[in-house]
């Protein structure tokens, strides 16, 4: 089910963090930025996985993998990373997990002098 949204203005686009580094023996603060993946879709039909690239000093702020004047996408959805095809689901790992330890009642029934 398609989960596109049209309006590009609430596409999350990543956050900068400050995080702590050892550098020669010294603790000190460094701005990192964090992307938030996204699924854009543009008018010509193509859905491309992108992300925010900030602005600077020297680069106006723009999605990846479209430059500035290009064609600009018109619609986001979360980049979801699927689970793999072989991994259990949630309901599924609990049922194994009662299967492998199923014990009754019945079972003591009986079992000693």
């Amino acid at each position: 089910m398609s989960q596109w949204n049209h309006d590009m203005a609430s596409a999350p686009i990543g956050t900068e963090k400050i995080v702590t580094r050892t550098v020669k023996g010294k603790p000190t603060a460094v701005k990192e930025y964090h992307v938030d993946a996204v699924w854009l879709a543009t008018k010509d039909g193509k859905v491309h996985r992108s992300y925010w690239i900030p602005t600077t000093a020297k680069v106006e702020g723009r999605w990846s993998g479209f430059s500035v004047g290009s064609d600009q996408p018109v619609a986001w959805q979360p980049y979801i990373v699927p689970d793999h095809p072989g991994a259990l689901t949630a309901l599924e790992r609990i049922q194994a997990k009662l299967i492998t330890h199923k014990h009754t009642f019945a079972d003591d029934v009986g079992s000693g002098a």
